[in-house]
């Protein structure tokens, strides 16, 4: 039942995460992966890479000699391996192939020194940034599952202090912790974005979320642009979602919380209305008034989660259509096609290779696809109005009908929920107004308001007058 508690916590950080993006809307080196920044490059260290020999980049016209790229089609953009007497590569590549071992090992504090030495000796090269970056990603995940375990064993038993509760506790974390490493891994791939357009970067085994000794999710491979488009969006994502988490007084009654009476059944309709009641329980508690109202710097901090969460959004998009841009060998690309016919060019059709779920199947690839779409056109939607708007003299609207995809992966992954069948229609919602323009007490009343009327229409016919 704790496991179900959890999820049913993170499930509602989750809802109301959305909601605030929906309806209201530098690293410092004090986190504790020890992670200043910095600059570099080497590509892989497999038995032919000549990134690990002692006389790599000789300083000759890499259109006329071997490079560090290792791809077929490297003496036509050569990459942006600077003269020797700029880098000591003797002691930088012994330093790459380190930090790719401690990444290996799921060690990103080491991996992170090696490849931060390995930019101070090689500072006009790229691809140690590249591994700088990936040993922040998996410092993020490890330290994502640490706050999952957190949240599990969290004493639900009243706290003497009114003003510590695991939500205070958690924004605790996510402002000393986790934002100054978002930070971080959004100008690492700000600067190789800029100044390394070309970089390439191999890892032979990349583990990111890892449970003992089981990796579930490896992202090794070849690292592009592409790649680093994709860690942007990540960072700019989770950081919205932190931000959201910081514009609200997060003080409520855990305990009423972990001792809630869910549903034994998987019925849909008593499951919403169970939810919506301790929804309505935490809101009403006399001693939680500020659940959910702003903090002194609340819009803020809501301006910078609609940011954020419209840049990411549209990053990631762009990135999958960057990937399908690219024109050398997919096959050890962590992001790209299958290039089925041949040609050494994404055609309409070819499916795609992705993280995790590795070669699409067609039915999973137009799912993606409708991901892809709806990121692009929710990102625009997000940022209408604000700082960051596309096209301030148009409204960006968005179509809720691009949500089908989410309606259908529903109806696969919650069967045993005996869902209703639910499509959107196209209508289109002008979110933008709303963004930036939020209620005075935050989302207290709006939330309250959603609980009760779903408290109400789901309420069992047997209790009703």
């Amino acid at each position: 039942m704790k496991t179900t508690r959890t999820f049913l916590l993170i499930f509602l950080a989750l809802l109301v995460g959305t909601m605030l993006l929906t309806m209201a809307c530098g690293d410092d080196d004090d986190d504790d992966n020890d992670t200043p920044s910095a600059d570099d490059d080497d590509d892989n260290d497999t038995t032919g890479d000549d990134d690990d020999t002692a006389d790599d980049d000789t300083g000759a016209d890499d259109d006329t000699t071997d490079d560090d790229d290792d791809t077929t089609d490297d003496d036509d953009n050569d990459d942006d391996t600077p003269p020797p007497e700029i880098c000591d590569w003797e002691n930088y590549n012994p330093l790459v192939v380190s930090g790719k071992q401690h990444l290996y090992d799921y060690e990103f504090d080491a991996a992170y020194g090696d490849f931060l030495e390995a930019t101070r000796l090689c500072p006009e090269v790229g691809d140690a940034k590249l591994g700088m970056l990936a040993a922040d990603v998996q410092w993020y995940v490890d330290m994502f599952q640490r706050l999952i375990q957190f949240i599990t064993n969290f004493n639900p038993a009243p706290h003497e202090q009114g003003d510590k509760s695991i939500g205070t506790v958690v924004q605790a974390m996510v402002r000393d912790y986790m934002l100054p490493v978002n930070a971080e891994i959004t100008a690492l791939a700000a600067d190789l974005r800029e100044n390394h357009p070309q970089v390439e970067f191999y890892f032979e085994e990349l583990p990111l979320w890892v449970d003992g000794d089981h990796v579930i999710l490896d992202m090794g491979g070849e690292w592009d642009i592409a790649d680093v488009e994709n860690a942007y969006a990540f960072a700019q994502l989770v950081g919205s979602f932190e931000h959201a988490l910081l514009a609200y007084d997060a003080t409520f009654n855990y305990y009423t919380f972990a001792h809630w009476e869910f549903p034994a059944s998987g019925d849909i309709k008593e499951l919403l209305h169970s939810l919506s009641g301790l929804l309505i329980a935490l809101l009403e508690d006399p001693d939680y008034p500020e659940l959910l109202t702003f903090l002194d710097d609340g819009e803020e901090q809501l301006t910078s989660s609609c940011v954020n969460g419209g840049l990411g959004l549209r990053t990631m998009a762009g990135a999958f259509a960057m990937a399908m841009e690219e024109t050398e060998p997919q096959e050890d690309d962590v992001l790209g096609y299958i290039d089925a016919n041949g040609n050494g060019r994404y055609d309409e059709g070819e499916l795609w290779h992705v993280p995790f779920f590795l070669d699409l199947s067609p039915e999973l690839q137009t799912t993606i696809e409708g991901i892809m779409t709806m990121s692009n056109d929710l990102g625009a939607a997000l940022l209408d109005g604000g700082p960051e708007d596309i096209n301030p003299s148009l409204p960006n609207w968005f179509v809720i009908s691009e949500l089908n995809w989410l309606m259908e992966l529903l109806d696969v992954a919650f069967a045993w929920f005996d869902l209703p069948e639910i499509r959107l229609l196209p209508v289109p919602v002008p979110i933008g107004p709303f963004l930036y323009n939020p209620p005075e007490d935050g989302m207290r009343s709006t939330v309250l308001t959603i609980a009760q009327y779903i408290y109400d229409a789901t309420m069992p016919e047997e209790v009703l007058p």
